[in-house]
């Protein structure tokens, strides 16, 4: 059997039979950070590019987004004016601009948890949203972000601080090393801004 084989087998068996020292942390964001050192392997094995790693990998879920494993800390916002419309706002919250699943999906997977909540808490990524904006925006992508917001269909406003956006996105995207991939270019470019040169997608 591989050492690669070897340490897949040892971690599941781990987390289906946890340590005593994990069975007595009650909390479950402390069992995940105690149990860190299990996430490494797999992280290690995806490195490591191997097929059967990547299926093992996939098959049991880590791979899977938990918004409770970036352990966002919430706190009030300093003004009432939304960020992407530029009006005031009956509520506000503060939104992640490059949301968590979409770092998640385009390489956050593959992070620690530590470095999840380091994300999550980042306030270069935060801006200060009216709640029915952020509620309509969700998790989108920007190009999708645009359309729900003149689509006729729900709530329907004016993204006036659009290029604002797009510019925090893609400095937290590069800031981070999260792929680009799925983005539209031709949206970015209107705001004159080309990731297709960037080093990485």
């Amino acid at each position: 059997m591989s050492t690669l084989l070897q340490s897949l087998t040892t971690t599941l068996i781990l987390s289906v039979f946890p340590t005593e020292e994990l069975l007595q942390t009650s909390d479950r964001d402390r069992r995940e950070i105690n149990n860190a050192g299990y996430f490494d392997l797999f992280n290690d094995a995806w490195t490591k590019k191997s097929d059967n790693a990547a299926q093992t990998y996939t098959f049991i879920g880590y791979n899977k987004y938990e918004r409770h494993h970036y352990s966002y800390r919430p706190y009030k916002p300093r003004s009432s004016t939304g960020f992407y419309t530029n009006t005031s706002c009956v509520q506000v919250q503060v939104d992640h601009v490059v949301s968590l699943k979409d770092a998640h999906e385009s390489g956050a997977y593959r992070w620690s948890l530590e470095k999840k909540v380091k994300f999550s808490n980042d306030r270069e990524n935060h801006v200060v949203a009216c709640a029915s904006i952020n509620r309509s925006k969700g998790a989108s992508l920007p190009k999708a972000f645009k359309k729900k917001s003149d689509d006729g269909v729900g709530l329907d406003y004016e993204i006036k601080n659009w290029c604002g956006y797009l510019r925090i996105y893609f400095r937290i995207k590069k800031k981070y090393e999260l792929s680009l991939e799925k983005n539209d270019p031709k949206i970015f470019l209107k705001c004159g801004i080309n990731f297709t040169s960037a080093r990485y997608k």
